[in-house]
């Protein structure tokens, strides 16, 4: 049995300068809307064995649909919000600007300490993630091989949550991050019998 994790591709989004943390819900709105950027194709190298024939899984976010895409995988099995990525918090702090992505990290510092401002908080999401890796492992039984494609946070959740059923990351993974990208990161595990 194999379950491959993918991050999805890099968001195709407008170029944001420095803005107030009180337009994060604007841009947050806009980066979960978002596709990818269809050109990143030529970049991927992942797929070292991984079956035309996988269990295709996806988020209900765009980004995540549009990457399978994007790798070539047209026929999505399951499309669910159990994979979706943790929410950020909408913090209001004054007086300081910078760019989304900062303010993103910022956020999610708080989030991590517990800071949930009309979101899911991390302890809802551990249960989620609990659910979500033992919805993959059935996949991967049924199916022999599962493709994730999800997201940053949420896919270390999973592999973390993998490895504790006895799932091993498999040595060839992530060769994308260790090409300096920051989308595409990719890991593959596997569980013997």
């Amino acid at each position: 049995m194999v379950i491959n994790i993918l991050r999805h591709g890099g968001p195709d989004l407008p170029s944001w300068e420095k803005i107030g943390s009180s337009k994060m819900g604007e841009w947050i709105k806009h980066y979960n809307l978002s596709s990818v950027i269809h050109k990143e194709r030529s970049r991927i190298q992942l797929f070292y064995g991984v079956s035309e024939k996988v269990f295709v899984v996806c988020s209900d976010l765009p980004r995540s649909i549009h990457s399978a895409e994007v790798v070539g995988y047209k026929n999505i099995n399951v499309i669910d919000s159990i994979f979706r990525e943790a929410e950020l918090p909408e913090l209001y702090i004054p007086l300081i600007k910078m760019k989304p992505h900062t303010w993103s990290m910022v956020f999610r510092i708080f989030w991590y300490f517990g800071v949930s401002l009309n979101v899911e908080p991390i302890k809802s999401f551990k249960l989620r993630v609990t659910s979500a890796a033992k919805a993959l492992i059935k996949y991967s039984e049924e199916n022999d091989e599962v493709l994730f494609i999800g997201h940053g946070i949420i896919n270390r959740f999973i592999a973390k949550e993998l490895m504790s059923y006895g799932w091993h990351r498999d040595q060839e993974s992530n060769r994308n991050k260790h090409l300096g990208y920051k989308y595409w990161e990719y890991e593959k595990y596997n569980k013997g019998n």
